[in-house]
């Protein structure tokens, strides 16, 4: 079972507790098995043949480069603790259920007044400006009542939050110092899988600021992991613990590759999977909060999927790159500028897109009022599309189900979709089928068809009766069937095999 441990990587708690502690489900342990360790009078490889002067050389070279690294970036990474209010819910249900406030006064001299409790949680933070902006994660300084920055130097100063984006979890903070050394942005373009990083932060306690690890880039684009709503991370295996959240990634030139936040693992410590907020995002962000304290994003008004080998085939692709719109929303930018449902998004002004996820990022980057260059492919024909985007009210993105292995039976019963049971089923459709049954073991199982699914189109063709899916069905000249469905209120495409 996965756990995400969140920053401080979690919360830290410095007053004795880690609150990250309920995260761990489970302990993992490893032993090797038959493994050989040589005893001291057993000379190994390594002891009979010295190591060549040009490999020596390359790892003194390496050690430096490690060395020149930390010596520029550590001036600008500050430890945060942020002082936040925990609600006395032992004084509650004391209260409730054995007599009231009074109770609580008498014989626990518990002020009903003065049922908060205050925590202390440590996080890292970034220098970004010489003039005293920090940023760190949201979940770093959510509920804060004070904030205190101990900067490179020592000196500890308050901070204010000047605004906070939990979407991509940041948060841009402000100390009253000048002249302090913030860290150069990296490329995002540039950043590649495999490249050599390090992580700076405090983990797991005040005694270990500023420490320095070294990894890899495991992965770029990571998304869909649930850790934020709007999600592109870089993946590293440096190690990252409980305190670096909000710490920095940094390449071998020093400069920001992106901001830490979480980890992957089954017992709260590193495990080898890491993961940091791109700078593509961050300076999108924090450029919106230092501005005006608050992000704006842009919408389009499409509810998108990615497109499966199985919609690849069934809709004659030829990659299953991009993303494929389900549903365009009525008098939204996407429907005024001519998008229809089928059409794939393969770029956005200019950019290839690889998932829905892309897009999404892509498209809330823009300010609203600003025109996108959306190319699709529609009918197996690329075209391009202008869209003016508007402020957005945050873009929907398709629930998928997965594709049906090939089955003797469909596996379901359908009644016509009626008025009241489509405000029954919290659907705007007006006509479709709604699935009554779904057989266990059959091909609609296994395509994640459910109960209450209303399917308004086969094969692109619209379905306003049983009838007319039996009619389409028979009709139909391939074995795989395209299915537009809607599930409470959300639309999104399923294949299902006829076989």
């Amino acid at each position: 079972m996965k756990s995400f441990v969140f920053g401080m990587l979690g919360a830290l708690a410095i007053a004795g507790i880690v609150a990250w502690g309920p995260l761990h489900t489970s302990k993992v342990s490893a032993k090797a098995e038959n493994s050989y360790i040589p005893s001291a009078s057993t000379p190994t490889e390594a002891t009979q043949k010295p190591l060549g002067s040009s490999s020596l050389n390359a790892a003194k070279q390496m050690s430096q480069a490690f060395i020149e690294v930390s010596k520029r970036v550590t001036p600008s990474i500050v430890m945060i603790v942020n002082q936040e209010k925990l609600q006395n819910t032992l004084g509650d249900q004391f209260s409730d259920q054995f007599g009231g406030d009074d109770f609580l006064r008498r014989f626990f001299d518990i002020n009903p007044q003065q049922r908060e409790q205050i925590q202390k949680t440590l996080g890292s933070g970034v220098i970004v400006s010489s003039d005293g902006y920090i940023v760190t994660n949201n979940h770093v300084v959510e509920n804060s009542t004070k904030l205190q920055v101990t900067l490179p130097d020592g000196r500890r100063v308050s901070g204010k939050i000047i605004g906070t984006d939990p979407k991509t979890d940041l948060a841009l903070v402000k100390v009253t110092v000048d002249r302090l050394t913030p860290l150069e942005f990296a490329d995002y373009s540039q950043i590649q899988v495999g490249e050599w990083v390090l992580a700076i932060g405090s983990p797991f306690g005040e005694a270990l600021h500023s420490t320095v690890t070294a990894g890899i880039i495991s992965a770029k684009g990571r998304n869909n992991v649930g850790i934020a709503d709007y999600e592109d991370f870089l993946q590293t295996d440096a190690a990252i613990n409980p305190g670096n959240s909000g710490g920095a990634l940094v390449d071998l030139d020093g400069k920001l590759m992106g901001i830490n936040t979480a980890i992957l693992s089954a017992t709260g410590s590193n495990a080898g999977i890491g993961f940091a907020i791109p700078v593509s995002i961050v300076q999108n962000v924090i450029n919106q909060l230092k501005a005006s304290g608050h992000v704006v994003r842009g919408y389009m008004g499409v509810i998108i999927q990615d497109v499966t080998p199985e919609l690849q085939a069934t809709l004659k692709l030829q990659s299953a790159e991009g993303a494929v719109i389900s549903t365009v929303e009525k008098d939204s930018p996407a429907q005024k500028a001519g998008l229809k449902p089928y059409d794939v998004i393969t770029s956005v002004d200019g950019r290839p897109v690889h998932s829905n996820a892309e897009v999404r990022n892509l498209i809330s980057s823009f300010k609203p009022g600003s025109k996108a260059k959306i190319g699709i492919i529609r009918d197996g024909k690329p075209m391009t599309m202008d869209v003016t985007l508007v402020q957005s009210k945050e873009e929907k993105t398709a629930g998928g189900a997965n594709p049906s292995e090939r089955q003797e039976k469909l596996g379901m019963e359908l009644q016509s979709l009626t008025p009241d049971l489509a405000r029954e089923l919290g659907t705007e459709q007006k006509q479709g089928v709604v699935i009554t049954r779904v057989a266990p073991g059959s091909a609609a199982e296994e395509a994640g068809l459910q109960k209450g699914d209303v399917i308004f189109e086969v094969n692109r063709q619209p379905v306003a009766s049983v009838t007319d899916f039996q009619n389409i069905v028979t009709r139909a000249k391939n074995t795989t069937l395209l299915l537009a469905l809607d599930r409470q209120g959300n639309s999104f495409f399923v294949t299902l095999d006829m076989q």
